[in-house]
């Protein structure tokens, strides 16, 4: 591929990721009392057919596929191969308690990503997708001095990343990569005080806006085995580096008229503050495997861990506890042949992950089960799929007035393959 159509290539895909910036990251797309600790529900970086099978990414590289997850998964891309990915997942959330039940549901873009090879030993990949979410709406109403007082806590917000990876063939079974992540994003929390059965006393609302902005940056390695000739064994891991990240906190308090509804008029600002802070974003490594029989099955299994326990807000630590997830799966093609009747040739997929959270709540841990499916859909005369995914689980429990989630999702996503650099022989 000639440089200067790689660099127009790059600067196009550019101009149209920043185009999608702004829509992104304006959706709400959480909607759990759980995201109000660290930065949110934290979002995995997988694709849409890993997610099917219960979150594995470490040891996976196919030619025809994207994988964010490990950047040196980009190494498996055809020499001839543009590669682009998109997906859009909806969810249904309900909330249980001893007090009673909520429901709410939300949908948005999931991830955007481009994949192309540069040289003979060197691929790159762009994309933007999210990190986390924030969105919840908590009330409070008791009797104060003979007072009926309300309060209301809620939040909504998100960060994302726009990546750029690059990965690099060392030898015919080993790769490394590298993704250079721009984070960023805004968190706004607000706290309000309210008097139902007063029309004099005035409404106090606090809102601290907080936004993220700063580099990160995450290598992947990936080791290839054969195995009788027909099975390949691949080991992966990546590593995020513990960082600083640079935040802006907007801090504003004031006084409202009829603020009962959360929506009356604002009458006075009481305090305004903007202060600049550092985030302890905290270091984590994943490791994993697939072992698979080329155009007929894979499985694998992933294992994760991410120390927020050090996780801290302008150096104060926030009590919380490190991450562990496990996610098993696998994907099963009874014939990948052309020939072959159309509903062989579809991709059939299964998985199960659980989380151990990274709080702790009335000496309970919070623990989050997932079983996943979905299948993907070839598209006649092309490598391009169409990838349905399936998800349902529960996170938490009812005891010690705890809150108990069940949720269930779905996406549909595009993974489209199109041989862009042949060189043409005829005119």
């Amino acid at each position: 591929m000639k440089i200067n159509k790689l660099f127009q290539l790059i600067f196009l895909i550019i101009g149209w990721l920043v185009c999608q910036v702004f829509s992104v990251t304006a959706q709400t797309t959480n909607n759990s009392p759980y995201s109000r600790f660290g930065i949110g529900e934290i979002i995995p970086q997988y694709n849409l057919r890993s997610a099917s099978m219960g979150g594995i990414s470490q040891g996976i590289q196919t030619s025809g596929v994207i994988n964010p997850a490990n950047p040196a998964s980009y190494a498996s891309f055809d020499s001839l191969t543009f590669l682009f990915d998109i997906a859009v997942t909806g969810s249904y959330n309900m909330q249980r308690s001893n007090m009673g039940t909520a429901q709410n549901t939300s949908g948005s873009i999931n991830y955007i990503t481009f994949g192309f090879p540069v040289v003979k030993w060197w691929r790159m990949s762009l994309g933007i997708n999210p990190v986390s979410a924030v969105g919840y709406d908590l009330n409070q109403q008791e009797v104060e001095k003979e007072v009926n007082t309300a309060r209301s806590f809620w939040a909504d917000g998100a960060t994302s990343r726009v990546y750029w990876g690059n990965s690099f063939k060392l030898s015919k079974n080993f790769c490394i990569g590298l993704n250079i992540n721009y984070m960023f994003g805004n968190i706004d929390n607000y706290r309000m005080i309210y008097f139902p059965d007063s029309a004099y006393m005035r409404t106090l609302k606090v809102m601290n806006t907080t936004y993220l902005h700063d580099f990160t940056f995450r290598p992947g390695i990936q080791y290839m085995t054969t195995i009788q000739s027909k099975y390949k064994l691949t080991v992966g891991a990546t590593y995020g580096f513990a960082k600083k990240v640079s935040a802006t906190v907007d801090a504003l308090a004031t006084t409202m008229l009829d603020g009962y509804n959360e929506s009356g008029t604002d009458l006075d600002t009481i305090t305004f503050s903007s202060v600049d802070k550092d985030l302890s974003y905290p270091m984590d490594l994943m490791i994993g495997f697939t072992f698979e029989k080329k155009g007929n099955f894979m499985v694998g299994a992933d294992v994760s861990w991410t120390n927020w326990s050090s996780y801290k807000i302008d150096g104060k630590t926030q009590d919380l506890s490190d991450l562990w997830v496990v996610n098993i799966g696998g994907e099963f093609i009874p014939s990948h042949l052309p020939m072959s009747k159309y509903g062989s040739r579809i991709a059939y997929r299964l998985g199960f992950r659980t989380r151990q959270k990274i709080y702790t709540i009335n000496n309970v841990n919070i623990n989050e089960y997932a079983f996943t499916a979905g299948i993907g859909l070839p598209i006649s005369r092309s490598k391009t799929k169409i990838n349905l995914h399936l998800e349902g689980g529960w996170l938490g429990t009812t005891r010690n007035d705890l809150i108990q989630e069940t949720f269930f999702k779905v996406g549909i996503g595009v993974a489209l393959s199109e041989m862009w650099f042949l060189k043409r022989k005829y005119l």
